[in-house]
């Protein structure tokens, strides 16, 4: 039987699918969340087709896609389930230890028009994360150069 997280995958393709069809490209790429932010300018539903089950699918699968981006340009990440006993709530675990709930971002997006958009969500996280890297290897590669050894400040 299929966990959710197996349907993760499959409904990222598919959404990549639907959006082909309306000649809108996503290809994993964190520049593809620029679609996304125009189609949901483009397309803001009335309040009784927020509930249809087609709008239900679109939304879990646009939160796959971005969940799935995100693992693909940000080795070490991982889907993770945050559940409270009461809801599934999957959520990605970062290599930095942060948290983030993409399927909970596009659920707010899609209530809340005015919320900041997917791009800049995702952009907020590679910022945070290239910057943690960015420090890891400075130390790292100054490890290596001082012979394994660490630096540390000495008040001597």
């Amino acid at each position: 039987m299929a966990t959710i997280k197996d349907d993760i995958g499959l409904n990222a393709s598919w959404i990549v699918d639907y959006f082909k069809r309306e000649r809108i490209l996503l290809d994993y790429s964190i520049d593809s969340f620029r679609s996304i932010d125009i189609f949901f300018d483009q397309h803001q539903l009335k309040h009784a087709e927020k509930n249809t089950e087609n709008t239900q699918q679109i939304l879990f699968s646009l939160g796959a896609y971005i969940g799935e981006t995100i693992l693909k340009n940000i080795p070490g990440s991982t889907w993770i389930d945050a559940d409270d006993g009461i809801t599934p709530n999957l959520c990605i675990q970062l290599p930095n230890g942060k948290v983030i709930a993409p399927m909970q971002k596009i659920r707010s997006k899609f209530e809340d028009a005015s919320e900041d958009g997917i791009y800049n969500y995702a952009a907020a996280i590679f910022k945070e994360v290239l910057k943690d890297n960015y420090w890891n290897n400075i130390n790292n590669n100054f490890q290596w150069l001082m012979g394994g050894r660490k630096w540390e400040l000495s008040d001597k």
